[in-house]
């Protein structure tokens, strides 16, 4: 029981933080974060998931906060760039709305990818198409890196 009301009070805090374009900010902060959203809508999911009753309007917000900022990366660059949009990626396609054009993108470029980002990448193309010929090649790159 004391769960059950945890989780609820926690989604209403997710819900009063949402700011008007979609996305969470990082503590009250004044603009949105694609990382900070992401972690919102993967908590949404999750709850979801767990049978909780979570409001569609509030993910689908979420879900196209970080469709339309997927490719900013919040002032990164580089390695920490890829690796934060591979993570998005793996929420979008947990949320059902996969973006296949970046994930070609950042297969193509898994070389630059940390480990942890190779495997969000994973997760994604395996929840787009778990028929994937590249969830071999990304397979036997961990293999071959343990």
């Amino acid at each position: 029981r004391n769960l059950e009301q945890q989780v609820n009070i926690a989604l209403q805090k997710l819900y009063s933080r949402q700011r008007a374009d979609g996305g969470w900010p990082w503590w009250d902060g004044p603009r949105s974060s694609t990382l900070v959203t992401a972690y919102g809508v993967q908590a949404l999911l999750e709850a979801r998931d767990s049978g909780y009753l979570v409001s569609d309007g509030v993910i689908d917000q979420g879900v196209g906060y970080l469709q339309e900022h997927l490719r900013q990366g919040d002032g990164l660059d580089g390695r920490f760039k890829l690796n934060r949009q591979s993570f998005l990626v793996y929420v979008l396609a947990r949320a059902g709305q996969p973006d296949a054009g970046e994930m070609t993108k950042l297969y193509d470029q898994r070389e630059a990818l940390d480990w942890y980002a190779r495997g969000y990448l994973a997760q994604a193309i395996q929840l787009n198409d778990p028929e994937d010929p590249r969830l071999e090649t990304i397979t036997a790159d961990f293999i071959t890196a343990a």
